[in-house]
């Protein structure tokens, strides 16, 4: 496996939280074993704890959440993926492509707020579309006297031009 070819993931999963310690390290170490028949090396396991689900999963209000970070070739992914699907201790997972530095790459996309400054330049006919070439100068609203409007309205709705 080289590393072109390897891709770093991880998959979180929750079971029931009535299964006991026992029966919860006996999925872990299926879950395991199904990413090392595919080639995959375990990077980091994480036992996130127990947590309210935000709605019932199969009879489930309560989850115990996994979470495991691997590299393997990114065409084993499928097939792992459907083994875990297969698993029926296994209410629901996810399984992702690891993000690196998401906080920094977070922050990339944050760009912090700076005034508009006017441009000594102009722009050029290249960066203008042909909406804005064509447009006309706006021109200043006038103000409406409410009075005026209303004096309008009663003559349009008098019974005289009806």
């Amino acid at each position: 496996m080289s590393q072109e070819q390897a891709k770093e993931y991880e998959i979180i999963y929750f079971i029931s939280v009535t299964l006991e310690e026992d029966d919860i390290k006996k999925i872990k170490n299926k879950v395991n074993a199904i990413l090392n028949k595919h080639q995959a090396t375990i990077i980091k396991e994480d036992s996130l704890g127990k947590h309210k689900l935000a709605y019932i999963i199969k009879q489930a209000r309560h989850g115990y959440f996994l979470l495991i970070t691997f590299t393997a070739p990114a065409n084993e992914i499928a097939t792992i993926s459907h083994e875990l699907k297969l698993m029926p201790e296994i209410l629901r997972y996810k399984l992702a492509i690891k993000q690196k530095n998401t906080t920094a790459a977070a922050q990339s996309r944050i760009k912090p707020e700076t005034p508009l400054k006017p441009s000594s330049t102009t722009e050029s006919s290249e960066n203008i579309t042909p909406e804005r070439k064509n447009a006309k100068p706006k021109e200043p609203k006038e103000k409406v006297d409410i009075q005026e409007l209303d004096r309008k309205i009663d003559e349009l709705l008098s019974d005289d031009n009806v």
